[in-house]
């Protein structure tokens, strides 16, 4: 069966039509890092996350399995709660994607610790960069990340002076290749132990076309429960791991990132 068979319950309230799935949604994941840990186990080589190297995004492809990103998520999430990372000082995120910024929001979540990518252009089509320290005042970051603090110099020093900055390469407090040789410790595993739905796992901010950007709280009950509802609309997912194509554009770097995430 390719999709779900259509079963909706109509309601109509005063000028409006409610549309209600009578499909009930079934048990979910406690969280989106146990998705990580179960196709760890199950398919470790598989590929995970591609992401093409170099500049112009014409280079190799750089590989990372599930079974890989499992073995440096508990790492890297021990370095960014050494750093200051925690529940109330959130990882803030301003580049774009890839696999290193990927593997720091695994990391954050992994922790308890609530992941805020932004979107670069706060962060380098602005020179007041007001709608940015907005953000951060918001968030109250414990740590951010850049890829390459370079683009993002002017936007560090207005907005985040002091916050700890991990980066996949530059000057920062640490590398992410670096953190990966943390050993994680007991209280990290007891503060994985604590997530649950009502964890929050995401902080998304709206365009902020129309005032200050927004925060819009994510848990991971939102998310894995949208995943499994994708799941059961689309039974054809289960058939075959779908392949994600990510290509994304900025004044400094362009890569398309391919993803075979699976539920």
């Amino acid at each position: 069966m390719l999709f779900a068979s259509p079963s909706v319950e109509i309601e109509r309230r005063g000028g409006a039509v409610i549309l209600r799935s009578q499909q009930p949604l079934a048990p979910h994941a406690r969280c989106v890092g146990d998705w990580l840990v179960g196709w760890a186990e199950r398919a470790p080589a598989r590929t995970f996350l591609a992401e093409r190297t170099g500049r112009a995004g014409g280079g190799a492809w750089r590989l990372l399995s599930y079974g890989e990103a499992w073995r440096r998520v508990p790492a890297i999430a021990q370095g960014l709660v050494d750093l200051g990372a925690s529940r109330e000082r959130p990882v803030l995120l301003l580049s774009d994607n890839g696999i290193d910024h990927a593997l720091v929001q695994l990391a954050a979540m992994h922790a308890g610790v609530p992941a805020a990518p932004i979107s670069p252009p706060y962060s380098l089509a602005t020179k007041d960069f007001t709608k940015l320290r907005q953000i951060v005042e918001t968030v109250r970051p414990g740590v951010a990340y850049v890829d390459d603090p370079a683009p993002f110099a002017a936007a560090i020093a207005a907005a985040i002076p002091g916050v700890p900055l991990v980066s996949s390469r530059g000057a920062a407090a640490a590398i992410v290749s670096d953190l990966e040789s943390r050993s994680p410790g007991p209280a990290l595993e007891r503060a994985n132990g604590v997530v649950g739905p009502d964890t929050v796992a995401k902080i998304l901010f709206t365009s902020g076309s129309t005032g200050t950007p927004k925060g819009v709280v994510n848990t991971q009950r939102m998310l894995c429960s949208n995943q499994q509802a994708i799941s059961q609309v689309w039974p054809l997912l289960a058939r075959r791991p779908p392949v994600v194509v990510d290509s994304f554009s900025s004044p400094h770097r362009w890569s398309p990132v391919k993803s075979t995430w699976s539920r």
